[in-house]
This record gives structure tokens, C-alpha cells and sequence, in this order.
């Protein structure tokens, strides 16, 4: 104690373990002491004699004992302890070391996280943490995994189980109490209500909170690396995988990603990102890059007949895309550049990359076996140059559809008529040009009916832009295009048609000016008021009110869900403004008690009058005696004082 007292005086020595015990030797040739110095410090931190800074140990003061009682009476419920875990985690896999894996040089895929069945962030390799909070339960949880591992909801997921050990408890329950003592401080600080003596204090105990979050961090990592990984049944313990949790995670998905992805090696290619443009320019097909061609890392895109370089769309590339293009149209769904990146990149079974899908696509709009629309224009010739930019654009390729290229016959009519009455309700003549009439006639009607609301929407910035532009590029399509390209809208699209249609009618239903009003009073009561409560414990129950607000206005279920957000609004609004007269009526009275008080005063009598008010002034000018609040404000008319500003003066 004597030691750790002097060297506070001394600069740039760290009152360490080790430099304690060094100034304790008294006798040349001793060894330091420091397996008894390590003994006495644990005792006297016990003891709260000494605590552990940046600087290495000090003696504790008086403000400092009491700052530690506080904080030591701080323990994390359930809730505090998963919310810190979770943090921890989704800290960890955001490290470049697991958020991402490179199979075999084909393919880097996004690690996805879940913890305990609560998704953290998406990826293409799901990766499942199950925690176990008591060892006694450890195995009891891997047979629940591989259990749920066997089943067809979970076939697709990687689980990995581990343990919390106790100093994980401890840590988690420090860091808890170490926030809370620098948000409750923190705080008074901002009002000007901090005691000086507890500056040090809450400066020390930032610098703690980010030691234990290291901590913390650290002991995660090695509890992760003591686990399990369990995928479709099969039991892989964690010291057979690698030495580190990096390498233990990447044996781990070389196992699975063969059976996540089981065509991915069919189109998984190094390519330079410009093939699909080159195959488009191309004047033959003799002289393009080898993935072109038949070989080891070929594709057989490409195939020679007669002494002629022909598109091959019999490639087993080629087939898989044609496959799901055709198949969705037989189901009436559009297919948009999107859902080619989904169901071909994103979704498990291919995991191809985005330049692979364009190549192919740019190879069958060649071989003249689809056909695409992209900003209202339907291309199946490949040598307009128009035609390109869904294919060489990230951004024009999602916002494309694709479509196969087929004759009109009377399967495709009859598919036209159907689709044209299950989204009307009235029938039409199985014949070209009577379908292709009442179809312009419908998107001449929907159009009127759609600028104004796409209008409302965008200067209200309302959710269902997006689908409202969507939809009328669709309607130009359709206006702009010629009997055939109607037919082959409404037979191969006519589901998606009727799903835009029906979403544009629920918005437009959504957008009355009475609505717009509520929504309005949404945002307010989310955007200003609930920022203003959120401060207050006491109404911490908000939050969750207040977060499903906030979701359902920027969400496409807004329309569905208006009289919940009315709800919602009251509860939040009526919240608000009890909170507000509270606080206003506290601090008139405050201020009215100030007043008297100064006029009580032995010597305001000697004050003359007309200086009397220029003291009182500035108390009487913040008592405001009359409360106004017109609805869908925030503020008094007369004081304009929010919640914030009548708490701090």
C-alpha cells in the first residue's frame, strides 16, 4: 500500500503487479515478491483499499468507495445479460476473420449469423450460435441441434453450440453495471448535476467499461472455440476442426457448403466481370474467352457446328437458367433481375456469382431463347445495343425482367384470358388482338389512377415508391407495346400484374387525407416526441410501441396496418403530453416558489419598483402560468419549450 501510495507521485511508471513487487525488494540477489503482492492485491481490491485503473492500481478514496458500492449493487437481468451477448458476438462476426469464407477459390460467401434461433445479419453460409448457459446442459443441447440439424426447416443451417464459462458471467455482469454508472453520470453530467468528486470517477470507469468489453470479447472467442458444430446430423467437435475458431469455422463450412450448394461448381468460374458484353458485340462466336468453349473450365456456352461457332442453349449452365425462367412463367410471375440474384447467388443450392448469371442470360438472349424488358422496352434482338445495359449494369439488371421467347399459341392465349379475368373479373375473347385491346384499355385506365398517387407518395415520401415505379414502367410496357408483347405480358406475368395492381389500389385506398393526417401524427409522435420520452425510465415500456411505429411507417404493411398506428400514435402522443404537463406545471411551480422566495427577501423592500421586474424577469418570463399545446405540436405556444428544455431549466 505504501508503494502503490509513492508511486502515484511518479509519472510514466506503471503501478503494475510486477513494478510493485520490483520496489519491494529490500536486499540484493531477492527475487521480487510477486506471487505475494499478487496475493495482497486481490485482498485489498477485495477489501476496496485499492482498485485497478489505466494506470495500474491506486489507492481508492472515499468518493470512489461509494461509486463502487453503486455500481457492485448493479446486477443484469436476463434480458441485459442476452442483449450484451448478442452485442459480443455480432461484434465478433463482423471481424473480416469469420464474416466471410472463401471456398476452394470458386467462391467468397458472407457468413450469416443467428443467435439462439434470433437472426443477427444475413449471409450465404447461416451460421446458428445455440448458448449454453450451464455445462450440466451441454450435451442435452448438441442432441437438440443435431436433432433440429436432421429437420427440413433447419437442413440449411450450420449450428454451433458452446458453453459460457464463469468469468464470462462475471465480465458480462461488470460491463453491465460499468454502463450503467456511465449512462446514470453521464447524464447528470449533460444537466450540469454532476458532483465534481465523481468526475475521476466516470472518467476511470470509461476506460474500465472498454477493458472489460476487450475482456470480454476475448473470453467469447474462447468459449466459442470449445464447441461443437453440428450440420444434417453430423456431430463435429471443435479440437478435431483446427486450432484456432477461424480455422475451426472453415473446416467446418468446407463440409457443408458441398451440400448447401450442391451446383455451384457447375457455374462457379473465375471471370473478368466484361463477358456478357463481349458475347454480345462479338461479330462470331470463334474468338471469346476459354469459359466459353467446352475444357476444364469451360462451360460449353459455345458449342461448333458445320465449321460454325453456335450458342449452345443445352450448356448444363444454360439449362438451369432457362429451367427457372420458364418455370416461373408458367406460374404467371415476373421475373426480375432480382429474383435472378436471389434464387441463383443469394438462396442455397447455386451461389454463383452476379457475373455468371449475366453471362448466361447474355448467351440465351443470343441463342434468341428469351427476352427481355428493361425500362419499358421489351429487346429479343441481341445486336440493339439498348439491349445490353441489363446485362453489363448492376442496378438496370435488377430492375430488368426476363422472360423465355415463345411462339403465341393457344396455351399462351388461354393463359392471357385467364390471367386478364382473375385480375378484372371480366372475360375477353381468346384472340391476339381483343386480349392486347382490353389489356391498353386497363393500363390506360390504371395509369390515371396511378400518377396522382405516385405523386402523393413521393412528396409524402411514403413507403410502396419503389412498387408504384415498378408498376408503372409495366403499364408503359403494355401501352407502348404491340399485341404481341400484351399477350406475353398477361399470360407469362399476369400474377405479378394483378399483385401490383392490387398493391396500387391499397395505397391508393391508403392515402385519404385523413390518413395522411395520422400519418403525420405517426411521425411526429416517433420521430420528435418519442426521442424526448425515451429518456425516461419510467416509460422505457414505450420502446417497444415506438420501435413497431417506427417499423410499420417505413414498412410496405403501412396501408394494412393504419388502425395500429393510430393506436400506436395515441399511446405515444397521449404519453407525451401527460409527460409535458407534468414537467410544465413542476417547473411553474418551481419557478412561482423562486419568486416568492426572492420577494421575501430583507431587502427587496429597498429595491425600487420599476427595477423589481427587471429581476424577476427572467424567472417570470420561463413560469409560463398558461399552457398551450395545440395538437400535433410538441411545444407551448407560449413558453416553446420542449419536454428536454422545461427538465434542464
Amino acid at each position: 500500500a505504501k508503494v502503490i501510495c509513492l508511486l502515484e507521485f511518479v509519472r510514466d511508471l506503471p503501478r503494475t503487479e510486477a513494478n510493485l513487487a520490483a520496489l519491494l525488494v529490500d536486499e540484493m540477489g531477492k527475487p521480487a515478491p510477486l506471487p505475494e503482492v499478487e496475493v495482497a492485491l486481490e485482498r485489498l481490491e477485495s477489501a476496496q483499499f485499492v482498485r485497478l485503473t489505466s494506470e495500474g492500481y491506486k489507492l481508492q478514496t472515499a468518493q470512489e468507495k461509494r461509486w463502487d458500492n453503486e455500481r457492485k449493487s448493479l446486477d443484469p437481468k436476463t434480458k441485459d445479460r442476452n442483449d450484451i451477448k448478442r452485442e459480443l458476438l455480432e461484434e465478433i462476426f463482423k471481424d473480416p476473420k469469420y464474416k466471410t469464407y472463401r471456398y476452394r477459390d470458386l467462391r467468397t460467401f458472407g457468413v450469416g449469423l443467428a443467435v439462439d434461433g434470433t437472426r443477427v445479419f444475413d449471409g450465404q453460409v447461416p451460421l446458428a450460435l445455440s448458448v449454453v448457459e450451464d455445462e450440466s446442459e451441454f450435451k442435452q443441447q448438441v442432441e437438440e441441434a443435431r436433432s433440429d440439424s436432421r429437420s427440413k426447416s433447419h437442413q440449411d443451417e450450420i449450428f454451433w453450440v458452446f458453453v459460457l464459462n464463469a468469468e464470462i458471467y462475471d465480465l458480462t455482469r461488470q460491463l453491465y453495471a460499468s454502463r450503467q454508472m456511465i449512462s446514470k453520470y453521464s447524464q447528470q453530467g449533460a444537466q450540469g448535476r454532476l458532483i465534481g468528486e465523481y468526475s475521476a470517477p466516470l472518467e476511470n470507469e470509461k476506460h474500465e467499461a472498454a477493458r472489460l468489453r476487450d475482456r470480454l470479447r476475448e473470453q467469447m472467442v474462447e468459449a466459442l472455440s470449445s464447441g461443437q458444430g453440428i450440420f444434417r446430423g453430423v456431430v463435429k467437435d471443435a479440437s478435431d476442426l483446427g486450432g484456432t475458431l477461424a480455422e475451426m469455422l472453415k473446416q467446418l463450412f468446407d463440409y457443408a457448403v458441398p451440400y448447401l450448394y450442391p451446383k455451384l461448381e457447375m457455374g462457379a468460374r473465375s471471370l473478368k466481370g466484361n463477358e456478357a458484353e463481349e458475347v454480345l458485340k462479338a461479330a462470331n462466336l470463334n474468338a471469346l474467352p476459354q469459359v466459353f468453349y467446352d475444357g476444364e473450365r469451360g462451360l460449353k456456352l459455345v458449342i461448333k457446328e458445320s465449321n460454325k461457332f453456335l450458342p449452345n442453349r443445352e450448356a448444363s449452365v444454360a439449362k438451369e437458367v432457362l429451367e427457372y425462367l420458364t418455370r416461373e412463367a408458367s406460374y404467371g410471375n415476373k421475373v426480375m433481375g432480382k429474383d435472378l440474384e436471389s434464387h441463383f447467388i443469394q438462396k442455397t443450392g447455386y451461389g454463383w456469382d452476379l457475373d455468371m448469371v449475366r453471362l448466361v442470360l447474355a448467351v440465351l438472349l443470343r441463342a434468341g431463347t428469351i427476352e427481355i424488358t428493361s425500362q419499358g422496352r421489351r429487346y429479343r434482338d441481341y445486336s440493339e445495343p439498348q439491349a445490353r445495359a441489363p446485362l453489363i449494369n448492376n442496378v438496370t439488371f435488377r430492375a430488368a425482367s426476363f422472360a423465355p421467347r415463345q411462339p403465341i399459341d393457344l396455351t399462351t392465349l388461354r393463359a392471357a384470358v385467364d390471367h386478364y379475368d382473375d385480375m378484372t373479373g371480366r372475360e375477353v375473347d381468346m384472340e391476339s388482338g381483343a386480349i392486347a385491346q382490353a389489356l391498353k384499355k386497363l393500363a390506360d385506365e390504371e395509369m390515371m389512377l396511378l400518377l396522382p398517387v405516385r405523386a402523393v407518395v413521393r412528396t409524402e415520401r411514403l413507403p410502396g415508391l419503389e412498387s408504384l415505379e415498378e408498376y408503372q414502367k409495366t403499364l408503359e410496357e403494355i401501352q407502348g407495346g404491340d399485341t404481341d408483347t400484351c399477350v406475353q405480358v398477361l399470360a407469362s406475368e399476369g400474377a405479378s400484374l394483378k399483385t401490383a395492381r392490387d398493391q396500387a389500389r391499397l395505397i391508393r385506398e391508403g392515402i385519404t387525407d385523413t390518413n395522411l393526417k395520422l400519418i403525420r401524427q405517426a411521425r411526429l409522435a416517433v420521430q420528435e416526441q418519442w426521442p424526448l420520452l425515451a429518456a425516461d425510465t419510467i416509460r422505457a415500456s414505450l420502446a417497444e410501441q415506438a420501435q413497431e411505429l417506427q417499423t410499420l411507417l417505413t414498412g410496405g404493411v403501412l396501408y394494412e396496418q393504419l388502425p395500429r398506428v393510430r393506436t400506436l400514435t395515441q399511446a405515444l402522443s397521449s404519453a407525451y403530453r401527460r409527460a409535458y404537463e407534468q414537467e410544465h406545471q413542476a417547473r411553474q411551480e418551481e419557478y412561482l416558489q423562486g419568486i416568492d422566495e426572492i420577494k421575501g427577501q430583507p431587502t427587496w423592500a429597498n429595491i425600487s419598483a420599476n427595477m423589481r421586474s427587471a429581476i424577476l424577469l427572467p424567472l417570470t418570463q420561463r413560469s409560463c402560468e398558461q399552457l398551450d399545446v395545440p395538437e400535433g405540436a410538441i411545444v407551448c405556444r407560449h413558453c416553446k419549450a420542449n419536454l428536454s428544455q422545461i427538465k434542464e431549466y
